[in-house]
C-alpha cells in the first residue's frame, strides 16, 4: 500500500496542464479548470534592441532631412521676396508694359481709321502719304490693311442689310391661311367609301 500515494485532485489537474478559473459559481456548466496557455517563447532582447536602434536612426535622419527642407524653403521664399521687391521694376517688365501700351494705341488708331467716314479717311491717307519720306511702308503697313478692313466691314454691313430686308419683306407679306380640314371619327370611312 505504500506504493500508492494519494495525490490531491488540484495537483493532478496542474500536472496535466490545467489551471483553475477561480469562478465562484457552483454551476455544472462553467468549468473549474481550463487548459493552461502555452508558455511564451523567450524574447530576444538583442533583436529588440537592434530594431529600436534602426527606428531611432530612421527618425533622426527623417527629422534632420525635414528640418533641412523647411530651412531651404524658408530661404527660397525669402530670396523670392527680396528678388520681387528689388526687381519688380526691371527693364524687361518696363519694356513689356510699354510694348503692350503701344499695341493697344495702334489697335485703337486702326479701329478709328476703319470707323471714320470715307471722305475723312481719304484725306487722312493723303496726309500720311504726303508727310512720309518713303511711301511704300505707309501703303504696306497702314493704308492697305485699313482699306481691306473697311471693305470687309462694308461687305458685312451690306450682308446684314440684305438679310434685314429679306426678314422685313417676309414679315410684311400677307399670310394666307391653309384651309381647315375637319376630321371626325367617320371621315376616314367616308373617304374609303367614295373610292
Amino acid at each position: 500500500m505504500s506504493s500508492l500515494r494519494f495525490v490531491p485532485y488540484a495537483v493532478q489537474m496542474r500536472r496535466a496542464g490545467f489551471v483553475p478559473t477561480h469562478t465562484k459559481s457552483w454551476s455544472i456548466y462553467s468549468p473549474k479548470w481550463i487548459q493552461a496557455p502555452p508558455p511564451s517563447p523567450a524574447v530576444d532582447m538583442a533583436a529588440v534592441d537592434r530594431v529600436i536602434n534602426k527606428l531611432t536612426r530612421f527618425v533622426a535622419k527623417w527629422v534632420t532631412h525635414s528640418r533641412a527642407l523647411r530651412r531651404q524653403e524658408r530661404l527660397r521664399a525669402a530670396g523670392d521676396k527680396w528678388r520681387n521687391a528689388v526687381m519688380a521694376d526691371s527693364w524687361f517688365a518696363i519694356s513689356e508694359a510699354a510694348d503692350r501700351r503701344e499695341a493697344a494705341r495702334r489697335r485703337r488708331q486702326f479701329n478709328q481709321w476703319c470707323a471714320m467716314p470715307e471722305v475723312e479717311w481719304k484725306a487722312a491717307g493723303r496726309t500720311m502719304v504726303a508727310d512720309a519720306p518713303d511711301i511704300w511702308p505707309v501703303i504696306r503697313d497702314i493704308l492697305r490693311p485699313v482699306w481691306e478692313e473697311r471693305d470687309r466691314r462694308g461687305r458685312d454691313r451690306a450682308q446684314v442689310a440684305v438679310e434685314t430686308a429679306q426678314v422685313w419683306n417676309e414679315i410684311q407679306r400677307p399670310r394666307v391661311s391653309a384651309p381647315r380640314v375637319s376630321r371626325s371619327r367617320f371621315s376616314a370611312l367616308a373617304d374609303s367609301d367614295s373610292d
